[in-house]
């Protein structure tokens, strides 16, 4: 999505006009300067900033705890995984919060993640040897009565 406005958050100084600019890369690429001296260039006789990417800082680690146990405590059944709760703190309270901090905090908290508690096989009930010994009868019952009503048919 184009940006209308041009400001990206940080301060790249003042452009020339679009026909000076490029005269000024055309001259650059005409003299076949490195990516270096064309970046100093630039800083030094027409007032650009062009440096390496920033990125945005973490929230504090208070407010950040604070802010997942906020949401994990109105998350009813417990369902919500590290994604969805970053998520929620990124959209709801503007809080840019790394997953790998979400998913430690949240299994400090909860003591199990959403996804140990959705496993499947989780819970398994012990089989004994009266319910094997039932399950067996029930199998035998109803293989003898679809027999009877094979020959009765």
């Amino acid at each position: 999505m184009v940006n209308p406005t041009g400001a990206n958050g940080v301060d790249n100084g003042v452009f020339p006009p679009d026909e000076e600019l490029r005269e000024i890369l055309h001259d650059f690429q005409r003299r076949t300067l490195s990516l270096a001296v064309r970046l100093r260039y630039l800083e030094e006789r027409h007032g650009i900033k062009i440096g390496s990417q920033v990125y945005a800082n973490f929230a504090p680690l208070e407010e950040a705890t604070a802010a997942i146990a906020n949401i994990i405590s109105r998350d009813v059944n417990q369902g919500q995984g590290p994604d969805t709760v970053k998520k929620i703190a990124s959209l709801r309270l503007y809080l840019i919060i790394p997953r790998d901090f979400v998913r430690s905090t949240m299994h400090a908290l909860v003591g199990q993640g959403p996804s140990d508690m959705r496993r499947p096989g989780r819970r398994t009930d012990p089989r004994s040897a009266v319910r094997s010994m039932l399950l067996g009868y029930f199998k035998r019952s109803t293989l003898t009565a679809m027999k009877n009503l094979g020959e009765g048919a």
